[in-house]
């Protein structure tokens, strides 16, 4: 084989190995990117109920998605979703924006002002599905066993009586749902017909179980239009509603750290069994001792590469954070 022939063909296993080692780093960044969207679902956006923090949160999650989007035909290649015709990349895309208009309807929460039914009074107004009703009176009676306040109203012309949990809350204060910022961000992205008024609805409701029970509605509205797997981040934003309303925060995974800790711990427990094995420090038939020392090494090197692994998730994982 001359020279050249050979640097040629060494440039070329330099390039294919540099090719796998991007796709690694590419692979490892992609499930870091997914990690950190996981810890938001199981963690803050299960317990914080603080209208412009949970906003900042749904926007981290937005962009986290949206970076997983990006990432996904260069990682996984071409991955369509069973029965509907989309990429995963294009419904994770789709999830993006979703969780990008859910953060604007959080932020629009911001701009009202809110109070329980309980503490309202005649001469109040609150918001009812868009209309402004005025309070004629109130009275706490009983419905289906259970305690509830009866709120007379006059919205135009009209007086109705409306039934309300005492500790729920209304909006009593606002822009109009034409005016809310909801609206021309979820016009901009095709939004329309009932799902753009529960849009708007989601917008302008403060109390968290009603705000699931939108965000389930709003499920099945937008899979028409994104698709049903899409959709599905919606049922799941509405469950960690659920949990941010009952005050319960669900079951965490193991934190990486307390897993790596117990990663080495194995691994020296099995090293130091494999020595024990190899120097006969250990009594028993040596057909015994010729089959587990591989056996235990195997293990060895399979958790040393795991932790070499866990260090250059956290890296990166510090370069999604950045």
């Amino acid at each position: 084989m001359t020279p050249s022939k050979l640097r040629e063909e060494s440039r070329g296993l330099r390039s294919a190995l540099r090719a796998v080692q991007d796709r690694r780093r590419a692979r490892l960044r992609y499930l870091v990117t997914k990690d950190m969207v996981d810890d938001l679902w199981h963690g803050p956006l299960c317990r914080v109920t603080d209208h412009a923090e949970r906003s900042r949160l749904l926007r981290m999650a937005a962009d986290l998605t949206r970076g997983m989007a990006i990432q996904h035909p260069a990682v996984w290649g071409p991955s369509p979703v069973p029965g509907e015709g989309r990429d995963w990349a294009e419904v994770l895309a789709a999830e993006a924006d979703l969780l990008m208009l859910a953060a604007e309807a959080e932020a629009a929460l911001t701009l009202s002002t809110w109070r329980r039914v309980e503490a309202l009074t005649s001469g109040d107004t609150f918001d009812v599905g868009g209309r402004w009703a005025l309070v004629l009176d109130l009275d706490r009676t009983e419905q289906d066993g259970r305690e509830v306040v009866a709120v007379t109203v006059a919205t135009g012309d009209q007086v109705e009586t409306l039934h309300w949990e005492p500790e729920e809350i209304v909006r009593t204060g606002g822009p109009e749902w034409s005016e809310l910022d909801i609206t021309e961000v979820a016009v901009s992205h095709g939004v329309a017909g009932p799902e753009l008024a529960e849009w708007q609805r989601l917008a302008a409701t403060a109390d968290r179980a009603q705000r699931a029970a939108i965000l389930y509605t709003l499920a099945e509205l937008a899979a028409p239009r994104v698709g049903a797997t899409a959709a599905e981040v919606l049922a799941d934003l509405a469950t960690t509603e659920v949990y941010a309303a009952a005050g319960v925060t669900p079951p965490r995974r193991p934190g990486l750290s307390s897993a790596f800790i117990a990663r080495v711990c194995l691994a020296g427990l099995f090293a130091l069994v494999g020595v024990a094995l190899i120097v006969g420090e250990v009594p028993g038939p040596w057909q015994v001792q010729v089959v587990l020392a591989p056996v235990l090494w195997t293990v060895l090197l399979c958790t040393a590469a795991w932790c070499f692994d866990v260090i250059q998730a956290r890296k990166a994982r510090e370069e999604v954070e950045r």
